[in-house]
């Protein structure tokens, strides 16, 4: 019988015990490459002088919570961290030390990559403060929040298999529910006590982004959502709103009685063709199709399909999917 798994289990219950191990074990080193963050730990030093020395350091700022969750996006959040303390901001990175969002991971290692990550981001203080959320008593969830996060639960499913139908039962979905019941009750607690000016979270739809994304908004505090697009060298923006719902209705008011100039018009056109021929245009790093259009004749013949028209509608989840309602998918 293997007892390991269950002396972690418990072991990952009494105080200290998974911080000692790590600190005697495999002090400044990561549990798996997947978390390594040798790379931010070798400049983390330097960034933080620089915000030091920053002459805009004493002009007001906002107090702003940053949440971040994976190796990636907290490498990422501590540099976006420190950027807007180099504006004067008192800013806060509250983060969630896990390599995986799909894998489960006992509290017993959860506590050592914890150990690691903080290891690696007081290195930002006291410029940056860092809060661990596996640290934060969690608060009660509302029943208006727990709906919220079953529907955020079911996202990262569908995100995860890439597919619109999923069982709730499945091991996938329980893992995704329960930390996206802990996230939200986490944050909650956390954004309760100490009301930051503006939240600011990646993505904000799915993971525990979406979950905090919804506790922020239920304690009606700003949040600025943001996403990387498939242009190099941009961001999405959205305030008090999810980014990746692609809300266009402020910008269509505000410019659908002006027509578009002979520039602009040149410039759909020749985003259209580059669609069609499945070629790059201008600073776009994605091509939406692998091969050219083949025209509808064509395809008539090879699915032998007859004379009525033909729609085609080409989904993805989270993306396209989104913009649909489920009566269409």
């Amino acid at each position: 019988m293997n007892i390991k798994p269950a002396l972690k289990q418990l072991l990952g219950d009494l105080p200290y015990t998974a911080e000692a191990y790590w600190y005697l074990r495999q002090a400044g080193k990561p549990l798996t490459k997947k978390f390594s963050m040798e790379r931010v730990e070798k400049v983390l030093p330097q960034w933080r002088s620089q915000v030091e020395a920053s002459p805009l350091r004493s002009q007001a700022g906002k107090r702003v919570m940053i949440f971040t969750t994976l190796r990636y996006w907290i490498e990422h959040g501590a540099l976006l961290g420190l950027s807007l303390a180099g504006l004067g901001n008192e800013v806060t990175l509250v983060y969630l030390p896990y390599a995986s969002w799909k894998l489960p991971m006992d509290r017993f290692d959860l506590r050592r990559q914890n150990a690691y990550a903080q290891g690696v981001l007081k290195l930002a203080e006291p410029a940056l403060k860092i809060v661990s959320m596996p640290g934060i008593k969690p608060a009660e969830l509302p029943s208006a929040l727990e709906d919220l996060v079953q529907d955020n639960a079911l996202r990262d499913t569908q995100y995860s298999l890439q597919v619109e139908a999923v069982d709730r039962q499945s091991e996938l979905y329980r893992l995704r529910l329960q930390r996206d019941r802990e996230a939200a009750c986490a944050a909650l607690a956390w954004m309760n006590n100490n009301r930051p000016d503006v939240v600011v979270i990646p993505n904000g739809s799915i993971l525990e982004f979406g979950a905090v994304y919804q506790a922020a908004r239920f304690l009606g505090l700003p949040v600025v959502t943001y996403e990387f697009g498939e242009q190099r060298n941009r961001i999405w923006l959205a305030q008090n709103a999810e980014v990746m719902r692609q809300d266009t209705d402020g910008l269509w008011r505000s410019r659908k009685h002006l027509p578009l100039a002979p520039e602009q018009m040149d410039q759909a056109r020749t985003l259209f063709a580059s669609r069609q021929r499945a070629s790059l245009w201008e600073n776009f790093a994605r091509r939406w199709q692998g091969v050219p259009s083949e025209g509808g004749e064509k395809v008539r013949q090879a699915l032998g399909l007859d004379a009525r028209p033909i729609v085609l509608l080409a989904t993805n989840i989270i993306g396209d999917s989104l913009t649909l309602t489920p009566g269409v998918q």
